[in-house]
């Protein structure tokens, strides 16, 4: 998207699609900015992006980087983002921080200390209600580097994580509880 002349000190763009040429009302948009075509269209798909001034690089840069977790519709960290997350200083959690009943599997971007831990849970008030997973980090995950937990409904220990399932009719599609923490070389008791 680009400009096509100066804002005015107070001045808005309305950017409702990424994928088509619009209009806002009264504003025709050879005035004001341009659209490019997507081809597999970027409405509900954007995950970073970058506000610069006439002349700044358009390069990739350090802040377009991605989040430290994401959420993903798909296993194996495919189909749509479902939400994304930097590191918490101490933990952050609760209800409503991804889409509800939507993700399947999540991706882990370094630096992300070991002992680091995530519990999701398809029921909202008590992690042990209902299914649930615990996943701790057993090694620090460097810098740029990803790593995807594929699915959350299985028992699975590697050289850099644990991950611990309990459940009955299934999490993947289903979670509706998050809970993150640093610190923690345990994984979630119920």
């Amino acid at each position: 998207m680009r400009l096509e002349r100066d804002l005015l000190e107070g001045e808005f763009v309305c950017v409702d699609s990424f994928t088509r040429w619009f209009d806002c009302p009264g504003r025709p948009n050879e005035d004001y900015y341009r659209i490019s075509q997507a081809v597999n269209e970027l409405d509900g798909k954007v995950s970073v992006y970058r506000v610069t001034n006439p002349g700044d690089s358009l390069s990739p840069e350090p802040e377009c980087r991605n989040r430290a977790v994401a959420f993903f519709e798909g296993n194996g960290c495919s189909q749509n983002m479902d939400g994304d997350f930097d590191l918490p200083d101490r933990s952050i959690g609760g209800c409503d921080l991804i889409g509800n009943d939507e993700s399947r599997s999540m991706k882990l971007t370094g630096p992300i200390p070991a002992g680091f831990r995530i519990d999701v849970a398809d029921s909202c008030g008590d992690l042990c209600e209902d299914d649930w997973a615990s996943i701790v980090l057993r090694d620090d995950i460097p810098s740029g580097e990803e790593h995807c937990i594929c699915g959350f409904q299985t028992d699975l220990s590697t050289d850099d994580y644990e991950m611990k399932y309990s459940g009955g009719n299934g999490l993947d599609g289903k979670i509706s509880y998050i809970f993150m923490r640093i610190g923690e070389n345990v994984l979630a008791q119920c």
